[in-house]
Formats: structure tokens, sequence, C-alpha cells
């Protein structure tokens, strides 16, 4: 078995008085030829508590926020056991891949180690028109289940990517970060509002949804993008 592997990685930071960046939601993925794919997703639990904030970065926080719904207090692992996981994983990867050339400084920045890495090409639109269909989609998404038991969705991010596999024999590489790989992709990742207003959810689903709120730091409300849009 292969153990060259390639790594995507998302994620949401904010940034602290001092000047230093932290990554308070972030999402893993491992590729590796003909091997199925694995992901890790957590929240960075807070570094202190939110009173402590200086008001200026409480605001930015806000933003941040609005946009991406992880409130302050949420998180299932501390900071260090962050940065120790992405930096372990990354390193070994025969290449990564994130966002924009900003969240690839902030990445290097945040872990202080050394990694091959590269941005992918974002587009918000994944409609088909805007570019030739792609050899492979990669998926991940946090859901819930509705009072009348359907299904729906809360953060969903989506990876598109031609197949970087093609020129890769497994008995032939032996320093894969030398070889010159590319890949033509595209990442996005937005959170779902919700249909219906909380104060009229009963309150069984309240309960079951704040648990879930603990896991994935998406309150109910937040959002950017309907569900029918999201659908399509």
């Amino acid at each position: 078995m292969s153990t060259i592997y390639f790594a995507l990685i998302d994620f949401h930071e904010y940034f602290l008085p001092t000047g230093a960046c932290v990554i308070k939601e972030w999402s893993v993925t491992r590729i590796r030829p003909d091997q199925p794919i694995d992901s890790q997703h957590h929240v960075t639990k807070p570094i202190c508590p939110w009173y402590q904030l200086n008001k200026v970065y409480q605001d930015h926080y806000n933003k941040k926020y609005k946009e991406y719904g992880v409130e302050w207090s949420v998180g299932t692992i501390s900071l260090d056991e962050t940065r120790q996981y992405l930096a372990d994983f990354l390193s070994k990867a025969a290449m990564v891949y994130t966002r924009t050339i900003e969240k690839v400084n902030i990445l290097t920045k945040f872990l202080d180690v050394q990694l091959k890495i590269r941005p992918v090409n974002i587009n918000p639109d994944l409609c088909p028109k805007v570019q030739a269909k792609m050899s492979y989609v990669i998926i991940g998404f946090q859901d819930y289940i509705l009072p009348n038991d359907e299904y729906a969705f809360k953060e969903v991010t989506i990876f598109k990517f031609d197949d970087i596999f093609d020129d890769i024999e497994e008995f032939d590489i032996k320093s894969p970060w030398d070889r010159n790989l590319s890949v033509e992709s595209t990442l996005t990742t937005f959170v779902v509002r919700p249909e219906i207003d909380w104060l009229y959810l009963p309150n069984n689903f309240k309960k079951y949804y704040k648990e879930l709120e603990e896991n994935h730091g998406n309150e109910w409300d937040s959002g950017i993008m309907g569900s029918n849009f999201a659908r399509r």
C-alpha cells in the first residue's frame, strides 16, 4: 500500500491582539492513489474567555461569526492539539492544497514547519457552465435531521479536481515532493441558512441541535446561502 498522500485543508482563522493568527475551525482530507479518502474536522477551543478579549478583537471575531457561524465558546480540541496534529499531518504530505496565497501564508506561519504547499483555484460558482467537468468531487458536510425526519445540510465543503495520480507509479517514486505535480481544482465552503425560525422549533429538536452545535460550532441562525440554492 502506498504511503504517499496529498492533503487538502480548509480553515477559518481569527487574529489576536498580539498579531498572531489562530485557526478556529479546520477540515483536512487525505487523498491517496486508489485508496479511500479520509478526513478530519475540528473546532479549536477558545484560548481565553470572551470577556478578556479587547472590543476591537471582539468586533473582528463577530464579523467572522456572521460569515461562518462558529461561536467563540465552542471547540472540540485545544489550540496546541490543533497545531500539533496539523503540523504532523501536513508536513508528511507530498503536496498540501488550500484556498489562497493568503491562506498559505497564514498556515505556514501558524504551524512553523516546512510544507510543500500551493493554493487551489477558488471559484464559488460550481455550475458546470463555468468550466469543463472535472474528474473527481469530494464533498464534506455537517448535517442534521429536521422534526419532519428530513435531512438538511448546515455546512458544506466541495473540492473538485482533475486526476493528479495518472503519472504516479508507486514503485518509481522516491521523492514525490520533487515531482512537478499539478492540479486544476475548485474549493468552496458555505453555511446553509435555516428555513424555520428557532422560536418555532420543538424543544426536543432544540436540544438535539444544541448537541450537534457543540461539535461543529454552527449556530442555528447562521448561514449565507438558502437551502434551495445549496441543493442546486
